[in-house]
């Protein structure tokens, strides 16, 4: 009964303790492992306990079987006695010996074999001595084999109580941190969705005042980066000073647009209508012109390094001053171009067509100056 009440107090002390889990906190189970250590120790003294009088009981079983052999040398020797008695009865019958002498030696036999019988006894004595110590021992093993039961089931029954304590607190810990993470994703996801929103109405505020300026056309000083303009109508439109990175102007109408000092890298103008439209001063780094009509487009200054105009139409465009270099005309008409003052090093006109072109101080595709080839690039490409 003491036991069972320290186990439920036992219980109840780990419930308590399994009250502050339930907060987050971390649980101390330093008492349980301290508990769990002094039964232990406790196993393994009552084992010890349990050797001790296992040699005990060995040594009165030894005791045990030297007493049975007493008493069988004692059996032994009453049985020679009564023998050596019945030989003297004999002797007594055959050799008509005087009855006193007789009397004294049945006498010292008897004597003899009651002081064998009390060894007997006394033997006999002894071995239910030991056989009571030995009853006593084994009842001891075994109410000590029914503790130690008794305390390896309250041991494990503590080891159960907390492995779940800590699958309890595991599972409090991950549900609090998915609750945390759940939290910061909402955060993130409201500041997102404010950010999106200021950045929506930033656009709508955008687009609303540049299609208003577009009616106007007027849309300078302004950034078009990552914009796609593509099949709009953008005639006569004022672009100045804007810039245009990775812009898309496919199939755009941009006839007499004015693109003056503007920033252009990685622009495509595919099928464009330029007709008229003015780039100078401009920088056009990796542009692509393919199959667009430039005539009468003005790009003096300009920097097309590294630009294509692959199957262009190009009659009367204004290349003064303009850089050229390792810009690519394949299959593109020229016609009626001036190139004066021009940096055409490493560009690819081979198989352009040409009609009527102005040179003059222009650095010809092979590095050559064409004042020094007879005013022309035509034999230097």
């Amino acid at each position: 009964m003491k036991r069972a009440n320290a186990v439920l107090f036992s219980l109840l002390m780990i419930v308590s303790s399994l009250a502050g889990c339930i907060g987050g906190e971390e649980v101390d189970t330093s008492e349980y492992e301290d508990q769990i250590a002094e039964l232990e120790e406790m196993l393994e003294l009552q084992n010890q306990t349990i050797a001790l009088r296992e040699a005990t009981i060995d040594g009165l079983e030894d005791g045990m079987s030297d007493a049975t052999q007493m008493i069988q040398d004692h059996a032994e020797g009453i049985a020679n006695l009564e023998a050596y008695r019945d030989s003297l009865l004999i002797q007594l019958e055959n050799s008509n010996s005087t009855s006193a002498e007789l009397i004294v030696q049945l006498e010292n036999a008897n004597a003899s074999i009651l002081l064998l019988q009390s060894q007997i006894d006394y033997s006999q004595n002894q071995i239910e001595l030991l056989e009571q110590q030995l009853s006593n021992c084994q009842q001891n093993i075994s109410i000590l084999n029914q503790q130690i039961i008794e305390q390896e089931s309250y041991r494990d029954s503590i080891l159960d109580l907390l492995n779940e304590s800590n699958q309890t607190i595991s599972g409090l810990s991950e549900s609090l941190e998915s609750a945390n993470t759940t939290i910061l994703e909402l955060q993130n996801n409201l500041l997102n969705n404010q950010t999106l929103l200021t950045s929506y109405q930033n656009a709508a505020n955008y687009w609303e005042q540049l299609a208003f300026d577009f009616l106007a056309g007027e849309a300078s000083y302004r950034d078009y980066s990552n914009m796609t303009l593509r099949y709009n109508d953008y005639r006569g439109t004022n672009f100045m000073f804007s810039i245009f990175h990775n812009t898309d102007f496919d199939y755009a109408n941009l006839r007499e647009a004015n693109f003056q000092n503007s920033s252009f890298n990685n622009t495509s103008f595919y099928l464009v209508e330029a007709t008229g439209t003015i780039f100078d001063g401009s920088v056009l780094r990796n542009i692509y012109f393919e199959r667009s009509s430039l005539a009468a487009a003005n790009f003096q200054y300009s920097n097309l390094s590294g630009s294509v105009f692959d199957d262009g139409y190009l009659a009367q465009t204004d290349f003064q001053f303009a850089n050229l270099s390792d810009v690519d005309f394949m299959d593109s008409n020229i016609d009626r171009v001036r190139f004066e003052n021009t940096n055409l090093n490493g560009a690819d006109l081979s198989t352009a067509s040409w009609n009527y072109i102005f040179w003059d101080n222009t650095t010809c595709p092979d590095g050559t100056n064409s004042d020094d080839n007879g005013d022309t690039c035509e034999n230097n490409l």
